[in-house]
This record gives C-alpha cells, sequence and structure tokens, in this order.
C-alpha cells in the first residue's frame, strides 16, 4: 500500500526582504514641486529634506523608488508578478503595504475598481498561470485553491468573510507554522469567483473618517492565498505554497487626525502594533536571542515574513507633503531597517512513495504465495517474540516492586528517627485581617502573638488560593481584594516613573517608562489586564506584581 512520506523542511537559499518606496500625488495638484519635502534622484534612491539643516538632505538606497507616474499594472508587473511564481512551486510569499495614513496603502493594496491593487492582481496572475500549466506541458498537475481573509482591530482577529467569527486565536503548531483555527477557508476555482467572495469581505472592514483621510483603514487586514498543487501520477508529489497579503493600518498622529473618543482608542492599537513591529525588526536586526513575537496579534501573523520562510517585499507608502515630513522621516527608516532583515524561504513538498491502487485492488487481490510464506514466517517469529518480551516484562515487574518495597522501609525508618531527634514545638498561627470594614469579618488575634514577634514571612488567600510564604495566616475577602484593586488601578493612573519603580514589584527603569508612555498615547487604566496591552508585560508578570501589591497593602 502506498505510504506519505512528508519531507523536513530544509532551508535552500536565503532571501532578504524586498523593500520599495512609493511616492504618491500630493493632494493639492497645483502645489509646486519645490514645496515637497522628499523627492526621488533616481529608480533606487530617495532624498528627503532635513529639517535640521536647512542646507543638508538625507539619503536612502531601496530596492525601487516608484512615484506617482508608475500605474498599478506597472508596480505589479515589475515587482509583485515574481511572488506569485513562488507560491505555485511550494513556496511562501509576503507583500505588505507599510506607512503613516492618509500615504495610499490601500490603493496599493486593493485600489479601486478601474485601478486594482495587488490583492485581485495576484489572485488573477495565480489563476492565470494555473490554466496555463493545465494547457500546456504539465496535464498532469491538479490545482486547488483557498483563501482566508482577517483583519486585527483593536488586537482582535476578526474573520472577514463570516462576520459571525471573532475574537480568532492563533496558535502555532510543531512545524512552526502560524494557525487562526475557525478562520474560514473559502475554496474558489475562478478569479470572478474570488473577485465576488473578496469584495463582500472587503466591504466587512472597519473603515472611518479622520480629518486626513476620508477612508481611513481602522484595523490591519490580512488576506491568505494557499495554492494546493497536486501531481496525479507517479511519485504523486504535493506542494503546498502560501501568498500573504497584508494592507497594514497607518500610524496617526491624534494630533492631525482628531482623533477622539472610539477614533482614539482605535488609533492607540494602531500605535501599539506597529509600536510592536518596530521592536520585531530591531530585534532581528542585533540578532537578538529573543524575538518579540508574541508582543501583538500582528507580529505573530507576519512572523513567517519578517526573518521566517517567505519570500518578503514590503512597499513603504510616503506622502510628499511638509505636513507629513516627520511620518515621512519614520517611514523611511523603518523601511532602511528592514532591508537587513533575512529570510530562509523552503520549499514544502509531500512525496507519496510506491504504486496507489484503488481500494477495490488491495481488498479483493490474494497476494501472491511468496508473499504468504512471508507472512506466515512473520507471524511465527512475532509469536516466539511475544513469549519472550512477555518473560522480560514479568522479571522488571518484580523487580521493581522490590525496589518499591525497599523505598517504603527506608522512608518508615527516617521517619522514626525523625520523630526522637525532634524538639516538641508548638506551631504558631493567625488570622489577620487587612482593616474592619462593613463588608469584612474581623478575626480575632492570639494576645501570645505582636507584631514585632510575627515572622517575616507568611501564607495568604486570594481568589479562594493560598500562597504560603510562613507561618502566620491572613485572608483577604472579596470586597476587600476589589478596594486594593481600585487603588492600583488608580495608582497607575497617576504615579511617576521613580514611584512605579520604588511601589511595584518587578518593575524596573523600562518597564515604568513603558507604562507611563502608554498612558501618555493611549489613556488611563481602566483594569489592571490593561498592563497586557504594553510590551513586555506577560500575564505571569502581571499575576505577581498585584499579589504583591496585595500583600504589601495589607496592614497588621
Amino acid at each position: 500500500m502506498a505510504k506519505r512520506v512528508q519531507q523536513l523542511p530544509q532551508a535552500v537559499e536565503t532571501s532578504s526582504v524586498n523593500v520599495v518606496v512609493r511616492l504618491r500625488p500630493p493632494l493639492n495638484k497645483n502645489s509646486n514641486k519645490d514645496d515637497h519635502s522628499v523627492r526621488g534622484i533616481d529608480n533606487k534612491t530617495v532624498e528627503l529634506w532635513n529639517q535640521r539643516n536647512d542646507r543638508e538632505t538625507l539619503s536612502y538606497q531601496f530596492d525601487a523608488f516608484i512615484d506617482e507616474t508608475v500605474s498599478q499594472s506597472d508596480l505589479f508587473r515589475s515587482v509583485i508578478e515574481p511572488f506569485c511564481v513562488h507560491c505555485l512551486n511550494g513556496q511562501n510569499g509576503s507583500v505588505f503595504a507599510y506607512g503613516p495614513t492618509g500615504a495610499g496603502k490601500t490603493h496599493t493594496m486593493v485600489g479601486p475598481v478601474d485601478h486594482p491593487g495587488i490583492i485581485p492582481r495576484s489572485a488573477y496572475q495565480i489563476f492565470t498561470s494555473i490554466s496555463k500549466y493545465s494547457q500546456d506541458d504539465c496535464p498532469e498537475w491538479e490545482f486547488d485553491v483557498r483563501f482566508s481573509y482577517l483583519e486585527i482591530y483593536r488586537e482582535k482577529v476578526c474573520d472577514l468573510l463570516d462576520t459571525k467569527k471573532s475574537d480568532l486565536k492563533i496558535h502555532q503548531d510543531r512545524e512552526n507554522n502560524i494557525l487562526v483555527p475557525g478562520l474560514t477557508e473559502q475554496e474558489v476555482t475562478s478569479f470572478d469567483e474570488f473577485e465576488l467572495y473578496f469584495n463582500v469581505a472587503n466591504s466587512n472592514r472597519q473603515t472611518a473618517v479622520t480629518k486626513l483621510n476620508e477612508r481611513s483603514s481602522r484595523s490591519h487586514a490580512v488576506l491568505l492565498l494557499k495554492v494546493e498543487r497536486k501531481q496525479t501520477r507517479p511519485p504523486f508529489r504535493k506542494l503546498t505554497g502560501k501568498m500573504y497579503l497584508i494592507d497594514l493600518a497607518g500610524s496617526e498622529d491624534n494630533r492631525k487626525t482628531g482623533n477622539v473618543g472610539l477614533r482614539l482608542k482605535e488609533s492607540g492599537a494602531i500605535n501599539t502594533s506597529l509600536f510592536a513591529l518596530n521592536q520585531v525588526i530591531d530585534a532581528i536586526r542585533s540578532r537578538s536571542s529573543y524575538i518579540p513575537y508574541r508582543h501583538s496579534k500582528l507580529t505573530r501573523l507576519l512572523q513567517d515574513s519578517l526573518g521566517g520562510s517567505a519570500h518578503a517585499c514590503m512597499i513603504a507608502n510616503i506622502a510628499p507633503e511638509y505636513l507629513f515630513y516627520t511620518d515621512t522621516h519614520q517611514t523611511l527608516n523603518f523601511a532602511s531597517k528592514s532591508r537587513d532583515i533575512i529570510n530562509q524561504p523552503f520549499t514544502k513538498e509531500t512525496i507519496v512513495v510506491g504504486n496507489r491502487r484503488p481500494l477495490s485492488d488491495i481488498s479483493t487481490a490474494q497476494p501472491p504465495a511468496k508473499s504468504r510464506r512471508r507472512a506466515a514466517s512473520s507471524q511465527r517469529t512475532s509469536d516466539t517474540i511475544n513469549i519472550e518480551n512477555h518473560a522480560e516484562t514479568q522479571r522488571i515487574i518484580q523487580t521493581q516492586a522490590e525496589i518499591v518495597n525497599d523505598i517504603t522501609n527506608m522512608k518508615t525508618q527516617l521517619a522514626e528517627m525523625t520523630a526522637r531527634s525532634a524538639v516538641p514545638s508548638k506551631p504558631v498561627a493567625a488570622v489577620i485581617p487587612r482593616r474592619t470594614t462593613s463588608s469584612a469579618k474581623t478575626v480575632e488575634t492570639s494576645p501570645e502573638i505582636s507584631k514585632k514577634n510575627l515572622p517575616v514571612t507568611a501564607s495568604y488567600t486570594v481568589n479562594q488560593k493560598k500562597y504560603v510564604e510562613g507561618k502566620v495566616e491572613f485572608q483577604v475577602d472579596n470586597a476587600t481584594k476589589d478596594e486594593i484593586f481600585g487603588e492600583m488601578v488608580s495608582f497607575l493612573n497617576s504615579a511617576d516613573v521613580s514611584t512605579l519603580t520604588k511601589t511595584l514589584y518587578g518593575v524596573a527603569q523600562k518597564r515604568a517608562q513603558a507604562i507611563v508612555s502608554w498612558r501618555q498615547a493611549v489613556g488611563v487604566f481602566h483594569t489592571i489586564d490593561d498592563l497586557e496591552k504594553i510590551p513586555g508585560f506577560s500575564r505571569r508578570l502581571i499575576h505577581s506584581i498585584t499579589q504583591h501589591y496585595l500583600v504589601k497593602s495589607s496592614s497588621f
């Protein structure tokens, strides 16, 4: 019978992230080019005006520079089309647009109906290539195409093909593939079918009006095209390739966009995830042993594109106006750093070893005489091995029983020796409330115990769980615990860096500064769980901080 063997992924080549800078046209068509802060010198060089010194300019080198004269089709043919080929050959490709709000990222990735962007053109190119494979020299290959479409809105993964699925989880399998269980995978057989599903799903994406953009994306959108290429005759090879097409939400300056209320929370989530993306780039460039992919849902999904196994291309969108100078400067710096990232693409291939026969043939055909004799001999050998294994198993069980008996006797002797040598002592225990309130029960304290005689450590109970730290016990009821946690939230919203460092357990200078910076950028803390939104604050660390704050706030 045929046996399916999964080949281990091996890096056959290295590929650096391809970085392309695209300059959108000015919003005012009558503006003079001399009034612009950035310009292209040639097809790879970008020159930016230096704000600190009017006589100097900053020069950047990229893989390609595209100005407003280059059309959507020219951009796709010159930059993106080679990445579609990798998808058909069992490798992964990734294209994502980065830049500030209003710089033209969604226009580049999606585009209008008359000027479609990279996503619809990539799907059309894949189906066109499949059609050529079927008609030309490869009739033995079959293709299956599926796609999924999701958005990351305020750090929640939502399915755009099925809006009922929200707050989906992100997992990683044994082969380090990033998965989103429950995410819809829609099978499509033609570009027209893909376009039908994609247009409906794209209308479900979160957008809003700001001062800088009439249709501002409020979420990161990730579209995954999965292509399986199967061979219909021996050796029955199967190639699996993926194409990630990502439209990132733009970084926002709330002073320019005028965001308030819900828009302010959305921009806070967008800027936090882009900050985590910047941390990942810095960690990869510095060859750090720890890459903070888990600090954000965005970086978790981009793990294969940044330092992973995909052929990656980043399109950095910038604006020419002086109003966007700071954003343009930051985008060019980020794009320049991204060029140093090296990925290791490989071909994911499955091979069927042996001849494949229909199940009807396998069930009805009689094996030859030689095979029957071999099977009978194998059965006799198996019986002999089973008898020997049974005797060996009995010897092992008997030996283990003797060892357990010896250990039990040694424990009994040790307990008797300890009992004879130990000095009798009466343990000291007390139940001490934090403070007497209307909802807290008053517990009497033994008169023999005073504050100065209490041991340094203690055991305490929080949320019905007991944490042992010594011989003295005190209880904190739920009402008192909620009061202490409320005080802690107020403390997080008012304390400066020095006070945070001195008061919170495990919070040093950098983490305290991160708390203050997040508070200034996003807003006040509503619950203690909001600390999870700050990069570097794991659930385990937050639990340790809250428990030590609870013990410290409880008075004896």
